[in-house]
Parts: structure tokens; C-alpha cells; sequence
């Protein structure tokens, strides 16, 4: 479908329009680029203002407080003391169980009950070299002591390994045939591990 730009009247197709479900099409009246161009300066102008005005005092949206325009960065409306104090909260306010619960429903499609499910059958160790895992809800440094293995073309989910198994299995390639081959090369080379 081909629409005309109220601005630039170019007859564009209807993607380079954004979408306005107040208008009878759906779709607003000036393509992306003049609404863009128009936005762009529009706000171009407000910090032209803003920059100007030495003396400028502003009120926090978040706490309420009058403050210099020093204490703001450039075109917010929450202080700088509010916006990091709500960054840091945004995180910490959500339990590591909730967290998890999010990370394995968007990544991986499971539910916190199936990974639960698998971690106990594996009795909270490595699928493959049977190490103790660390607890579930320990994050250091954001940062979780195992990992959550599935398949890289499907997605599906197919155990907990330790750090060490899943980078073993991501450099192979998830290649049978080059684990098999390490196998047979460790058998006749040798090996020094204990297991």
C-alpha cells in the first residue's frame, strides 16, 4: 500500500509510516524520516533552552526535591541521586528465584518447575562430570556458578552442566564425533585426571 507524506509529499510504501491507531489507516501522516527530522529538533531546541538558563532550578519528578539544573542529567526529569538509587533498586528489588524464573522462561521456554524437575534428577550435580553444582540462587557478581545447556538450533533444554562441561561441549561444536575423538586421543596419550 502506497501513502503520501504530509510533509516531504513523497509517496512512500505504508512501512515507512509509523503506526497511529487514532488515524482512520493506522498509520500516522508524515513518514518516519520527517517525524524523526521533526522530533530531532524539536528537542534540539528544548536543550538550547535548557543550556541557556544558567540559573535553573528543577523539580524532581521522583522525589519532589527543587534542584540546580547540575543535578540532572541533560533533558531528564528525575535527578541524578533518584535515577541511580531506582536503577540499582530494579534490579536487587527482583528475589535471584524471580530472576531465574524469567531467564528460563525467555531464553529457554521452561518453567522454573521443569529446571527444578531436572536438578533434582541429576541430585544437584553436573550432568556430565557429576560435580556438585552451586547453590540455585547464588548470583556473584550477577553471575550464576553453572549452566543452563540446550540446544543451539532447536532451543531445547537438555541439562544443567558446570562452567567448565558447557564450555567443553560449546568448543567441540556439540560434535559427537570430536568428543569421541578426544576420548580415543586422551586413551592413547593419556590422561591426568583422576575421574
Amino acid at each position: 500500500m502506497i501513502k503520501c507524506c504530509s510533509k516531504c509529499k513523497k509517496e512512500l510504501f505504508i512501512t515507512e509510516f509509523h503506526k497511529h491507531h487514532k488515524k482512520k489507516d493506522g498509520h500516522d501522516s508524515q513518514c518516519k524520516t520527517c517525524k524523526n527530522e521533526h522530533h530531532r529538533l524539536a528537542n534540539k531546541k528544548k536543550l538550547e533552552i535548557y543550556d541557556a538558563i544558567d540559573d535553573l532550578y528543577i523539580k524532581c519528578s521522583n522525589c519532589n526535591l527543587e534542584k540546580h539544573k547540575s543535578n540532572f542529567w541533560r533533558g531528564q526529569s528525575n535527578c541524578i541521586e533518584c535515577s541511580k538509587h531506582k536503577q540499582k533498586n530494579s534490579w536487587q528489588s527482583r528475589t535471584p528465584k524471580k530472576r531465574l524464573e524469567q531467564h528460563l522462561k525467555y531464553k529457554y521456554k521452561i518453567s522454573y518447575q521443569e529446571f527444578e524437575s531436572a536438578w533434582n534428577n541429576q541430585n544437584g550435580c553436573c550432568a556430565i562430570c557429576l560435580d556438585e553444582l552451586p547453590d540455585l540462587m547464588v548470583y556473584e557478581n550477577r553471575r550464576r556458578g553453572y549452566s543452563i545447556d540446550h540446544n543451539h538450533e532447536t532451543g531445547e533444554f537438555r541439562g544443567i552442566l558446570c562452567l567448565m562441561c558447557n564450555t567443553m561441549i560449546g568448543m567441540s561444536k556439540d560434535s559427537v564425533f570430536v568428543l569421541e575423538r578426544a576420548i580415543k586421543y586422551l586413551y592413547e596419550k593419556g590422561t591426568y585426571s583422576k575421574k
